[in-house]
């Protein structure tokens, strides 16, 4: 069932609008808004519309008076996010049903959500079929699972240093240090050490829950402080927001810039982004 296959058939999906997955008793949904097909290259661009009602209202404050506004949803919407996504439509030479992925690292819009929304299209917009040993025909579809492309020094780094303990962050706090324009609270961060059971924790496990409980009590960054096995500092910092460490810790980032701000949600596919992530693709997979 190959991959370029399958989004072709998505891709009809697409063009009726109907590359639409609603979940969570019509409380979430995910959406292709964008989907481009570059044969002569054997890639993909993927535009992922994410929409949640139970994130809270945006709110905004006047830089000089501080007063605060906040921006209800309207019946039926949601808070939106976009991801980009750019993917090899040829596959790994070792194994033919792997193909190689590059996604836009968007704190909400995770690999575990992206998952099921793949597997809903492929179910509703895909048809394969197979001969069994019996000669009969039987219908088919492709599950899909979304494996981290592993960072190998940073992996061997956390394998073989040591944990130094973690932090969690809160950006601008209500200040209890009210001295008039005088002094202004910037963070508030509180330091644990770490005391790993090797037989029933890992560092993935003890992070997550680390994530969880900031994000609920208003924590906005969890840094992970360790020293590397040559004794060298480092610190890998995340936002709470986060839902899985791993994507974070162990699975291999790009960073690319941009020039002007991006929007917190894209009806289009953004040059700015698509073509880096393409060039970082192209180059991983010549490799």
């Amino acid at each position: 069932m190959p991959l370029g296959e399958a989004l072709t058939m998505v891709e009809r999906l697409v063009d009726r609008g109907e590359a639409v997955w609603i979940y969570n008793n019509g409380r979430r949904a995910f959406r292709v808004r964008k989907l481009e097909i570059d044969r002569s290259r054997q890639v993909a661009t993927i535009l992922v519309n994410y929409a949640d009602v139970d994130i809270s209202d945006p709110v905004f404050s006047h830089l000089e008076t501080g007063e605060l506004r906040s921006e209800p949803k309207l019946q039926g919407e949601g808070v939106a996010l976009s991801a980009h996504m750019v993917v090899s439509l040829i596959p790994d030479a070792r194994m033919n049903s792997k193909y190689l992925m590059l996604l836009e690292d968007v704190p909400g819009v995770g690999r575990s959500k992206i998952t099921p929304f793949l597997t809903s299209l492929f179910r509703h917009g895909t048809y394969f079929r197979f001969d069994t040993e019996t000669g009969e025909k039987k219908a088919c579809r492709p599950i899909p699972e979304i494996v981290g492309y592993e960072s190998e020094t940073l992996k061997e780094s956390l394998r073989t240093g040591t944990i130094k303990g973690f932090e969690l962050v809160k950006h601008n706090p209500p200040s209890e240090f009210d001295d008039g324009d005088y002094l202004v609270e910037k963070s508030r961060s509180i330091k644990l050490d770490v005391k790993l059971d090797p037989d029933r924790d890992t560092l993935i496990e003890v992070t997550n829950r680390l994530l969880k409980k900031g994000r609920l009590r208003g924590f906005n960054d969890l840094r992970v402080r360790f020293y590397s096995d040559i004794g060298k500092p480092g610190t890998i910092t995340m936002g709470t927001a986060r839902e899985n460490a791993e994507d974070a810790l162990l699975v291999k980032n790009f960073r690319i810039s941009s020039e002007k701000a991006l929007p917190q949600c894209s009806g289009e596919i953004l040059a700015e982004l698509k073509a880096p992530m393409l060039k970082a693709l192209l180059e991983t997979r010549r490799q």
